[in-house]
């Protein structure tokens, strides 16, 4: 499956969650919009298509979006 990579992400993209050492996951972004610290949105919210859960993921550890 070929694979995109985009500056943000939105809700429903099919994407891929690399930490570059350990944690590799696919996953669903659920939100793109979580604020923190001075309104800037740094994280996304994702559920795990292999685990069942919902995580809350740094932007920096999503590398891609599978091509649909």
């Amino acid at each position: 499956m070929p694979i995109e990579q985009k500056k943000l992400y939105k809700k429903g993209d099919l994407v891929i969650i690399n930490d570059g050492k350990t944690f590799k996951e696919i996953a669903v972004i659920i939100s793109e919009t979580i604020p923190m610290y001075h309104n800037k949105y740094e994280f996304y919210q994702v559920f795990s298509v292999c685990e069942g859960h919902v995580y809350i993921v740094p932007c920096d550890l999503v590398v891609g979006k599978f091509k649909t």
